[in-house]
């Protein structure tokens, strides 16, 4: 587990993160919220990449004032802008990586197979696409199997058939370890076992998918004819469509909005929606 404890985070004078009581319990946990909305911040300093002007972050190692070695060993990091080692080669990157962590190199190797990058174990990284090049850093996160993998939007440049793989890859590694993810595509992550949502620095929600989506509000989706005016509250539209001469509609509504109109189920995604227009 991991205990956060009156956790603050200031930028230019004003606070970018508090948490007055946090645990994360082992699971793949989602990592919500707007942009600026401290994701990013919370993942650093679970990193140990930064740390708190406030406050006290525990693991099972114990605090990071007293056991930060220890605490880094079993640590797996991906940020949004991870550098790697342009003129080296996955394959050596991996090699070298398992070194410093006390991994066995068939673990490297399995991993880029997994991860589709065994064509390219040799080729210079900095000649790698950009979906390569953030598939190997998530390999090199993995390495060692750590205890605490946080992820920064880790589906950043990825096909649909790699995002899958990512996925299914993350949710194994998350039997026994916690694996902490800021994602925008919640929809994606339909089967997370927690859902952690930042509003302005501060978490306003923390619990089960399930719970998460459990809002007083439901989804409709019709077709109307095409008019100059929206006909629904311009807060409650999620989704218009121009076909033709008609426009598809996703409203969402304690009741039918509109006669022809059907009841649709609701995501993880619709909810954020919901909450984060204050729409309760």
């Amino acid at each position: 587990m991991i205990r956060l404890n009156q956790l603050v985070r200031l930028y230019e004078g004003h606070i970018r993160l508090h948490v007055d009581q946090l645990t994360l319990a082992p699971g793949l946990i989602l990592l919500v919220g707007k942009n600026g909305a401290g994701k990013s911040t919370l993942l650093r300093l679970l990193a140990t990449a930064d740390f708190p002007d406030g406050g006290e972050i525990s693991y099972l190692e114990g605090t990071v004032k007293e056991q930060l070695p220890q605490i880094r060993s079993r640590i797996g990091y991906v940020p949004t802008d991870v550098e790697l080692h342009e003129d080296m080669t996955p394959i050596r990157l991996m090699n070298y990586m398992c070194l410093l962590k006390g991994a066995d190199p068939s673990q490297g190797e399995q991993l880029m197979r997994e991860l589709h990058l065994e064509d390219v174990k040799r080729k210079r990284i900095g000649s790698l696409s950009q979906g390569m090049k953030q598939r190997l850093a998530i390999g090199q996160a993995l390495l060692g199997s750590p205890r605490y993998l946080l992820l920064d939007e880790p589906l950043n440049y990825l096909d649909s058939i790699e995002r899958k793989t990512v996925i299914r890859l993350l949710y194994r590694h998350a039997r026994g370890s916690i694996v902490l993810i800021a994602a925008h595509e919640l929809n994606e992550w339909q089967e997370a076992d927690q859902l952690l949502w930042l509003n302005a620095g501060k978490p306003e929600f923390y619990g089960t998918p399930g719970a998460w989506r459990q809002v007083p509000l439901g989804v409709w989706q019709g077709i109307l004819p095409r008019a100059d005016a929206c006909p629904f509250d311009e807060a409650c539209v999620m989704i218009r469509k121009l076909v033709g001469d008609h426009i598809e509609w996703r409203v969402f509504s304690r009741e039918c909005p509109a006669p022809g109109f059907v009841q649709v189920p609701l995501t993880t995604e619709d909810a954020y929606f919901i909450r984060s227009r204050r729409l309760l």
